[in-house]
């Protein structure tokens, strides 16, 4: 099903696992959590494809068969187009990025470390100001 990768070579791109993100997305629709958590565990990045997946997994592992993943992959999807690019909070929040992260110490709600910025995904205007 339809999910998103956050291994170092495809972060951020649908539908281009690892081997240990597929695999472990099998697991974790299929009810084994913790035999899932651990594989991902082994690297530094797994809790972030946990994060970026979390709902979807959820509805996924609610499903009973392979029509209602599909139903519900293609629900996702459709509501993820009428959902703004750019939350109205989100740009607010973007300025204060840099002032958070060198003393937030705060793990988000769902218990695991924060994720930590790439530098490969600068956004235009950080990157014309250290041009200059």
């Amino acid at each position: 099903p339809w999910l998103v990768a956050a291994n170092p070579v495809n972060y951020g791109r649908p539908c281009e696992l690892s081997c240990v993100e597929a695999l472990s997305a099998a697991l974790l629709i299929c009810g084994e959590e913790e035999t899932a958590n651990m594989l991902l565990g082994k690297f530094k990045w797994g809790h972030a494809f946990l994060s970026l997946n979390r709902e979807l997994l959820k509805a996924y592992s609610e499903c009973e068969n392979s029509a209602d993943i599909i139903s519900v992959q293609n629900s996702w999807l459709s509501q993820q187009r009428q959902v703004p690019k750019v939350p109205p909070d989100a740009a607010e929040g973007a300025s204060n990025d840099s002032e958070d992260e060198e003393g937030s110490s705060n793990d988000s709600e769902d218990g695991l470390p924060p994720l930590e910025r790439n530098m490969n995904h600068l956004s235009l205007q950080e990157s014309d100001d250290e041009s200059e």
